[in-house]
């Protein structure tokens, strides 16, 4: 007995349409599900009231890098570094959250793009940190803070200046920071950080000691009040 073309052909043509149909229901479930996950993102990151722009070097067009506080009766208000994509917006918690957002291309760019967290320290939770370095003008007698002593409680200190290397894939830099983890426990480190043309970045601890006994040195990063 020959098989009925017709019928055959009739259930072909309903077999394409209903795979069409699941494509077109799976695609409108993707889209549905990418809106949701924008519009949830934009409310989640409305709230916050835009302070300043952060100057990084080589920051990609599409990306947008702030300095906001939160809007809310609370005072002082919290802190935050905002990094908007196009794909996203999200807080910054650490540096390698940048890995590719940014093109670091000088010793220059790469030295501002590791003290964003000392020079944006509220933004961050603790620990906190300073960078420890000599202010040229300082005085004896004055009282200084981690990142301005003088060159001679600096020496005191058994500090040693900042080093960058630049290497074929990105830079490493070498220098002396103030950590303040909480009331009593805080440390000064020597850190090795290796920092790639795409904002990639790693550290490392060499040495970790309490803070030295010097004078005219107020070991401390003030909290907001």
């Amino acid at each position: 007995m020959l098989p009925n073309l017709k019928n055959i052909a009739t259930k072909t043509r309903r077999r394409k349409r209903l795979a069409i149909g699941v494509l077109i229901a799976l695609y409108l479930v993707a889209a549905l599900v990418a809106f949701w996950k924008y519009w949830e993102n934009e409310q989640r990151y409305s709230g916050y009231e835009a302070l300043e722009r952060i100057p990084l070097y080589g920051v990609k067009e599409s990306v947008q890098v702030d300095y906001v506080q939160l809007k809310t009766n609370i005072a002082p208000a919290p802190l935050y570094i905002r990094v908007t994509t196009e794909n996203e917006t999200f807080l910054l918690d650490s540096l390698p959250q940048l890995t590719g957002l940014v093109a670091i291309n000088t010793p220059e760019e790469a030295l501002v793009f590791v003290r964003i967290p000392s020079q944006y320290t509220y933004a961050f939770h603790l620990p906190w940190e300073e960078e420890i370095g000599i202010e040229p003008a300082s005085q004896s007698g004055e009282q200084h803070s981690p990142h301005s002593l003088t060159s001679k409680s600096f020496k005191a200190g058994g500090f040693t200046p900042l080093v960058v290397q630049v290497e074929k894939a990105g830079y490493i830099i070498t220098r002396w920071i103030f950590v303040q983890l909480m009331e009593g426990d805080n440390k000064v480190q020597k850190i090795r950080e290796i920092v790639g043309k795409d904002g990639s970045y790693r550290r490392t601890v060499l040495e970790k000691k309490p803070p030295p006994n010097v004078p005219d040195v107020d070991w401390l990063i003030p909290s907001r009040m």
